[in-house]
């Protein structure tokens, strides 16, 4: 039988394969994929730094050019595109937050309707993405993950977060053609501007005073960025290839984005609220780029087609319940140059973060924020101290695009976003500390550290494959973890409910230990029951390479 089998008929038979296979793939709901970009501003999506997105890739899906974020750190932007909630209302606003429990997030949504919806680095397991629906799948190589879904029946809806465009700045595998670099003559007679290269080239955060930075450094800390932007262009393009060549371009809708822009001492410091310590919502944090790939049927506007609407992040999640059909939106067409599928966006854009984002001081007592709006090319950002306003400045941005001037009397447009402010920053939901500082009420033993087994000093090849802690006491119950890390500028702290007796920090690669990790030098923890009781003996860990 096998040898009556000509090689015609063996091409048919492959051909019909791969169209069941084709057909099988797009009966099912859409996949979605969401790529955010660490600190990706706007400005740096240029032919000179990322020809493979804008030449390769760009001409197949939509460009969104007038995009924002709604905040100036990763997590209220993360949340936002994920959950369809402003900061407003997410009140996620540092470590140790989450979104509240009863909001229904659009990510919920995808999960209870079938779709698999994953995250696949360790991060996301803290607190502050708890609530969203996810699971998190850590330390799975996203190619791996997609290749082994891509023709699954089961839908999916993947976060991923390209992480090295943060600070520190370090190049990889991009071209560096064109970009400054300081002389290494200037650089070797001026051991303060040595010390200002080797803090953008090694550390993970630079509070707001900790270097004293001078504007002539602005051309040689902007090149270090776009060599990382361009880092990220190499891989974008290796990735486009691989989604093109397992089909995912016939079934997904490719979201890519930032989570947040990138100040570049425009203001005086380098880097966003997590790692400045002074938050704020100027144009280089807030604009960002946006790119969305969907399959060709499904795209009602010229491929390529360039927007200049405006946008935010809290619209996305939205989107995209109406082109998976989560949400009617009937039959997908284009009006006055806006496709339909497009959440109607409000006139006014508003953003909300806290000083020091990630980073604030004491997690239960957030009282220092900045906020914004703008319509049309009026904006308004006010400072906010215990819930009242302390600084108010306003921009034309059609005159002065880099908010360099404040309008010295603002018009009637500014009162109107001041007032619409004030109004947001009267309803803030307040947060009621569950913080218990007690050691008393339960006679049971305080918890024994049961891993890891090292104390003292943890290398890389410690922790490999098994970052995680665990305890004594009841397997059921709920406990408290409390950590402090770093010291001086570089300093952590905070407390993460767990439920059980073990903490996983999921798979850490040895780039993120070593750039992430091994700054802070230093970390202590120690436990509890959540409803009191003893706490353990702190467990004292030194990092190293």
């Amino acid at each position: 039988m096998l040898r009556s089998l000509t090689l015609p008929s063996i091409a048919l038979l492959v051909a019909l394969a791969m169209a069941a296979a084709y057909d099988l793939v797009r009966e099912r709901p859409l996949n979605v994929i969401l790529l955010t970009v660490e600190s990706w501003r706007a400005d740096s999506v240029l032919e000179e730094h990322m020809p493979h997105l804008l030449l390769e890739s760009g001409p197949h899906g939509l460009q969104f050019t007038n995009h924002r974020t709604v905040s100036a750190w990763t997590a209220p932007n993360t949340i936002a595109l994920l959950s369809g909630f402003s900061p407003f209302e997410q009140n996620a606003h540092t470590r140790g937050y989450s979104i509240p429990a009863e909001l229904d997030t659009v990510s919920e949504q995808f999960a209870r309707g079938g779709w698999q919806v994953t995250g696949l680095q360790s991060f996301m397991l803290i607190d502050l993405f708890k609530n969203l629906g996810l699971e998190i799948d850590s330390g799975a190589d996203i190619k791996h993950w997609l290749a082994s879904r891509a023709r699954d029946r089961q839908p999916f809806y993947l976060w991923y977060h390209y992480l090295p465009t943060h600070l520190p700045y370090q190049r990889q595998f991009g071209s560096h053609e064109g970009l400054y670099v300081p002389p290494a003559d200037e650089v070797e007679s001026d051991p303060a501007l040595a010390s200002r290269i080797e803090a953008v080239a090694t550390k993970p955060v630079i509070p707001a005073g900790s270097v004293e930075f001078e504007a002539s450094d602005r051309r040689w800390v902007e090149s270090e960025y776009l060599g990382g932007v361009r880092d990220f262009d190499e891989w974008f393009a290796e990735f486009w290839r691989f989604y093109r060549r397992i089909g995912l371009d016939g079934n997904t809708i490719l979201v890519v984005t930032a989570d947040h822009g990138e100040e570049l001492l425009e203001r005086g410091n380098v880097g966003h609220a997590s790692t400045t310590h002074v938050g704020h919502l100027h144009e280089e944090i807030v604009r960002v780029p946006l790119f969305i790939w969907m399959p060709k049927d499904l795209l009602d506007v010229p491929p390529g087609s360039v927007f200049e609407h405006q946008t935010d992040h809290a619209m996305i999640a939205g989107m995209l319940k109406r082109l998976v059909g989560l949400e009617d939106a009937g039959s997908p067409r284009s009006s006055g140059g806006k496709p339909d599928w497009l959440p109607p966006s409000d006139d006014v854009w508003f953003a909300l973060t806290s000083a020091a984002g990630f980073a604030e001081p004491d997690p239960e007592r957030v009282n220092r924020f900045v906020a914004a709006a703008s319509k049309g090319s009026a904006k308004v950002q006010v400072e906010v101290d215990d819930g009242q306003i302390v600084g108010v400045a306003g921009w034309n941005l059609r005159d002065d695009p880099g908010e360099v001037s404040p309008v010295p009397a603002p018009d009637e447009t500014f009162q109107q976003l001041l007032a619409l402010l004030e109004d947001k920053i009267a309803s803030l939901p307040k947060r009621e500390s569950d913080r218990d500082e007690t050691n008393v009420g339960t006679d049971a033993l305080a918890p024994r550290w049961e891993h890891p087994r090292i104390v003292g000093q943890v290398r890389y090849a410690d922790i490999a494959g098994e970052a995680y802690l665990q305890w004594s006491g009841d397997a059921d119950a709920s406990h408290i973890l409390e950590y402090e890390a770093g010291s001086g500028f570089l300093t952590l702290d905070g407390t993460i409910e767990v439920d059980g007796t073990r903490y996983d920090f999921g798979e850490i690669g040895k780039s993120y230990w070593s750039t992430w990790i091994v700054p802070y030098r230093q970390v202590r923890f120690r436990v509890r029951p959540r409803g009191g009781g003893q706490w353990s003996e702190w467990l004292e860990l030194e990092f190293a390479k």
